[in-house]
């Protein structure tokens, strides 16, 4: 279980890192933030598939950064069809380059359980499997377009 949080558009910096605190149970091995003034990204990790550092999340590739919960079960398979090279061992990073070569069309390709967030060019890109497995929340509050792992 991991947890995502983030928010685009205006926020006060306080209050969202507060905020995105209140996942820190879903995720003990690590943690990242993203804290620029639009947007705010925030991760805790459970490592399961590739503990090393160089997969913890957020993970950016170019001008795309995502924020995944969960688990793309068929991502070996999938890394053999992509067009490029991995850094690391993790699904994160092929839901990424999965992205990043099929665009919104990413999710006919995985198999799994998710929840993910990709930011490209500014444009946000909120994505979970058909069963809803993982939860992901969000809502639209004045300048502001919040999302999370819990509704909290």
């Amino acid at each position: 279980m991991c947890g995502i949080f983030g928010i685009i558009g205006k926020y006060d910096k306080t209050k969202a890192k507060k905020a995105y605190e209140t996942l820190s149970h879903r995720g003990p091995d690590s943690c990242g933030v993203v804290a620029k003034d639009d947007p705010f990204l925030g991760h805790y990790r459970l490592s399961i598939i590739d503990p090393l550092p160089e997969a913890n999340q957020p993970m950016q590739i170019d001008n795309t950064t995502i924020l995944m919960n969960g688990e793309i079960y068929n991502y070996r398979e999938l890394k053999s069809k992509l067009d490029t090279t991995f850094k690391t061992q993790s699904d994160t990073e092929v839901a990424l380059r999965a992205f990043k070569q099929w665009g919104k069309n990413m999710p006919k390709h995985l198999r799994g359980m998710y929840a993910i967030a990709i930011i490209e060019d500014g444009l946000l890109h909120l994505f979970r499997d058909p069963f809803g497995k993982k939860p992901l929340y969000y809502a639209k509050m004045k300048d502001s377009f919040i999302f999370a792992s819990e509704i909290k």
